[in-house]
């Protein structure tokens, strides 16, 4: 009876964890698969408190995808219909949206922006998708 009230228990953990999140990953109308909005998002909301919380933050410059964490490797670049930045505070990487977002869109970004602020995120390249 205790295994059961434990399975039980881990479930409910799991299936609440699963539905706070803000986020989901889908097909993206962009660029392969993307990360989206499970709930309405106000403008300068938090999105991910730190997209880079993994190693050392002063060796992002060498190589930053082992630090980045998996949804921050989806978030798909958009020239001038973008809806979310990033900013550094308090030695964290907070993405954030920079309008209000409705649930179920995609979470993009402006990789110039990005590039000008933070110089190890890459600029975008001629061949990605105008929007």
């Amino acid at each position: 009876m205790c295994i059961y009230l434990f399975l039980l228990l881990i479930l409910i953990l799991i299936i609440a964890n699963y539905f706070d999140n803000k986020t989901y990953i889908k097909e993206s109308q962009i660029n392969g698969r993307g990360l989206f909005t499970n709930v309405d998002l106000k403008k300068n909301e938090t999105i991910i408190s730190d997209v880079f919380p993994y190693g050392n933050k002063k060796d992002l410059l060498n190589d930053f995808t082992h630090d980045i964490i998996h949804e921050g490797k989806l978030i798909n670049h958009c020239s001038k219909n973008f809806n979310c930045d990033m900013e550094l505070i308090n030695d964290k990487y907070r993405l954030f949206a920079t309008k209000d977002i409705k649930s179920g869109s995609e979470i993009i970004t402006n990789y110039d922006i990005l590039q000008k602020k933070f110089s190890f995120v890459a600029p975008s390249k001629p061949h990605y998708k105008k929007c």
